[in-house]
């Protein structure tokens, strides 16, 4: 049986009075977040994984290791209200998915800390702050890879912005062609009935063209 903890960090906006004098900006201090939970699912550790990679933030998972049995005894000792069922326990120690990062490379910053029988005798569970602990903690400490859904979102946004650029000139373009067609064919207004139909479908066809051209 395991708990993980989901740790990330991401600077912080650092702020100043609004009469203070210039001067140059103190570094942002660091923020860091943890997330606890079962997570006995890999899809919710991704979940955590996703937010921080969203958010640009260093994320690391840490799982709490213990052997179920040890688990479930401490879980026995506790007051009545704040005990979890032993069948919900045990079931969460048999569908639990374990780390994977040759296949799931967002895994890779993953640390297992020990949680045994041990552990529990100091106060507070002060061994998982031991100095080792932490130092292996922040080793694991890793900046997100890139999203890899990014550059084809980015790709398809240019896309339609493109586009609707282009709509926007092809119809600024059309309203122009027709004014001057209008233009033509005031002049030509005293022309007899023939000549006008004709001019006005040579400068229909002038209009298109130029249109297809720019489409």
């Amino acid at each position: 049986a395991g708990a993980h903890a989901t740790a990330a960090r991401a600077a912080a906006p650092a702020m100043a009075p609004a009469d203070a004098p210039a001067q140059a900006p103190a570094p942002a201090p660091a923020l860091l977040v943890v997330v606890d939970d079962n997570m006995h699912y890999r899809s919710m550790r991704k979940q955590t994984a996703l937010l921080a990679r969203r958010h640009a933030a260093a994320f690391v998972h840490v799982e709490v290791r213990t052997p179920l049995e040890t688990a479930v005894k401490r879980n026995a000792a506790r007051p009545p209200a704040a005990r979890v069922p032993e069948a919900s326990l045990r079931g969460l120690a048999a569908a639990y998915e374990e780390a994977d990062p040759a296949r799931h490379p967002w895994e890779a910053s993953f640390l297992v800390v020990d949680a045994g029988d041990d552990l529990c005798e100091a106060p507070g569970w002060t061994g998982l702050l031991a100095p080792e602990t932490m130092a292996r903690l922040w080793q694991a400490f890793s900046w997100p890879a890139e999203d890899p859904a990014r550059a084809p979102r980015e790709a398809a946004e240019a896309a339609r912005s493109r586009e609707q650029t282009l709509r926007s000139a092809a119809h600024q373009l059309d309203l122009s062609c027709r004014r001057a067609v209008a233009r033509s064919m005031a002049h030509a207004q005293d022309w007899p009935p023939r000549a006008k139909r004709a001019l006005a479908a040579r400068l229909n066809v002038a209009r298109k063209g130029t249109l297809a051209e720019v489409r």
